[in-house]
């Protein structure tokens, strides 16, 4: 499970470039009373509600207006600043789509006022990504006192230690530590990311290590009930009148039970209708329960004395993970390729391999079960082997067809670490699985 499920940020600073801006505020204002302003005293002001603000400069200031009248002035100020267009701090867009895309919470706590944060949000096109707000005149302590996190934390529906603040200022800072929350103090979102990619992301795989594995079908047949067959009918019309390159509704293994004995998985499995399983992922009020079991394969081949495997980007218009990167080969496990009653998981693992290389299976010099891999994500076990090549880059290169993914992508095993922790997020979750299992190895 992921430590942090909730990430909140401060507005100004933090999520947009608008500091310079209300630094140009407070020089206006106490310059119209004779006063110049000063970067030291304007970073202590960072933080606090425009309330405190007002009084700390009345006060320091012997300013003669009416607190009121230095509010309005000051907030008219400030909502002209709001107005302009105040842009994004770098890397904002690519961490909110990165917290979203992994199930995030996302959440905003601001001393701004309501009304100034919305229009921000709004003409930035970034509002839709927050599910929650705390702002500066819900409180009468602002930062960096506690208060203003302490609601956010009711407001979350999060514990303590499953939220993460991301701020700019000194103020901020201490306003939520001191409601015991974690926070880092930074604008450097890239590393964030990365950050949470390496030690809070929930791994997106499951994997079985055992010796072997073998496969039995069970012959069966479904009967369902005509509303349940009238759904299924009616999502598979609909996902393929939206496709370019329609699907086929050819039968694919699903299981049945996987068990383990002395180090060997036994996996009792069933064919259906290719139909029948994605309607299953698209439609969860449906449950028909099918689990997809498929096969998954690393390639490795000897180049100039060193070791390369093959990753390929998957076209945009597949079902599942367009534009990802995957090792190849990769597909279902059909029916016509296993009339027998025990599955040869091989001979489909070499069917693919063709299919989706245009490769010769005679380069093939030997292919090694590895382990298998549970796709929590999709849904997908894949029973996932090393293929060993007689065969070179240039060779390779020059005889590739495929028109599921883009051109190879050669890659040498002793920098496969360096290739994930660059790619993680746009990698199948199987094939990283692969990755973790392979580097264990010697190769």
């Amino acid at each position: 499970m992921n430590k942090f499920k909730c990430i909140v940020f401060d507005l100004d600073g933090t999520l947009i470039d608008s500091i310079p801006k209300l630094f140009e505020v407070y020089k206006k204002i106490l310059r119209n009373y004779g006063y110049i302003g000063n970067k030291k005293e304007f970073e202590l002001l960072n933080g606090p509600k425009l309330d405190q603000i007002i009084n700390l400069l009345k006060k320091k200031y012997k300013l003669k207006p009416s607190i009121k009248k230095l509010k309005k002035e000051y907030n008219d100020e400030i909502e002209k600043k709001y107005q302009t267009k105040i842009g994004l701090n770098k890397g904002v867009i690519e961490l909110l789509e990165f917290l979203k895309k992994n199930g995030y919470v996302i959440g905003i706590v601001t001393s701004s006022s309501k009304k100034n944060t919305n229009s921000v949000l709004l003409a930035n096109n970034i509002l839709n990504y927050f599910s929650f707000f705390v702002n500066g005149n819900e409180v009468k302590l602002s930062k960096p006192h506690s208060q203003i996190y302490k609601i956010c934390i009711k407001r979350s529906g999060f514990k303590k230690n499953e939220i993460l603040v991301l701020e700019d200022s000194k103020n901020g800072y201490i306003s939520a530590k001191n409601a015991g929350l974690t926070c880092k103090k930074t604008t450097q979102f890239k590393s964030i990311q990365e950050w949470l990619s390496k030690n809070n992301i929930s791994p997106q795989h499951e994997i079985i290590k055992t010796n072997s594995c073998k496969i039995t079908i069970k012959s069966s047949k479904h009967r369902f009930s005509p509303q349940i067959q009238k759904k299924i009918d009616k999502t598979w019309s609909t996902l393929q009148k939206n496709r370019v390159v329609k699907l086929s509704n050819d039968k694919v293994l699903v299981i049945k039970s996987i068990s383990i004995t002395k180090q060997v998985s036994y996996i009792l499995g069933e064919f259906v209708d290719y139909k029948n399983v994605i309607t299953n992922k698209i439609n969860s009020k449906i449950n028909l329960n099918f689990k997809q079991i498929g096969v998954s394969g690393i390639i490795l081949f000897k180049n100039n004395n060193s070791y390369y495997t093959i990753f390929a980007k998957r076209n945009k218009n597949t079902t599942e993970y367009p534009n990802f990167l995957e090792l190849v080969p990769s597909g279902h496990i059909n029916e016509k390729l296993n009339p027998e009653k025990n599955l040869n998981f091989n001979l489909n693992l070499t069917n693919e391999f063709i299919e989706e290389t245009g490769l010769n299976s005679k380069i093939i010099k030997k292919i090694s079960f590895l382990c298998i891999i549970k796709d929590k994500k999709n849904c997908v076990t894949d029973i996932c082997s090393i293929i060993e090549l007689n065969s070179n880059k240039k060779f390779i290169l020059r005889n590739f067809k495929s028109s599921e993914y883009s051109k190879p992508l050669f890659v040498p095993i002793s920098l496969l670490p360096k290739f994930i922790e660059k790619n993680h997020n746009n990698i199948v979750p199987t094939s990283i699985g692969i990755l973790d299992s392979i580097l264990g190895k010697k190769i």
